[in-house]
């Protein structure tokens, strides 16, 4: 298996997290496709924010499955607190 190294001034790392956030109550939320564009879309622009890489994202019917890296800097509590918020008000917002 080839593993990429990325590479700061003083190390050499490579970081993979598996991230899976369940919807409350297990509701069937993700059955209309406009709501799983949505939740990527707004996924990967604040991965951006937070310069995380999201690698995969698969969305089942009442979860998701996020697989992206990050580097040592990156604060992981703040990123999926956004992450998590930010993603439900958006579809909340748009999808009542």
């Amino acid at each position: 298996m080839d593993y990429k190294f990325d590479r700061g001034s003083h190390s050499v790392y490579t970081l993979n997290y598996h991230l899976i956030l369940c919807i409350k109550y297990r509701r069937k939320v993700f059955t209309n496709p406009d709501i799983t564009n949505e939740l990527m879309e707004r996924a990967r622009e604040i991965a951006k924010n937070h310069v995380v890489k999201i690698i995969s994202q698969e969305v089942d019917k009442d979860h998701t499955h996020i697989l992206f890296s990050a580097n040592p800097n990156t604060n992981l509590l703040k990123f999926t607190n956004v992450l998590k918020s930010g993603t439900s008000k958006a579809i909340r917002h748009r999808y009542p």
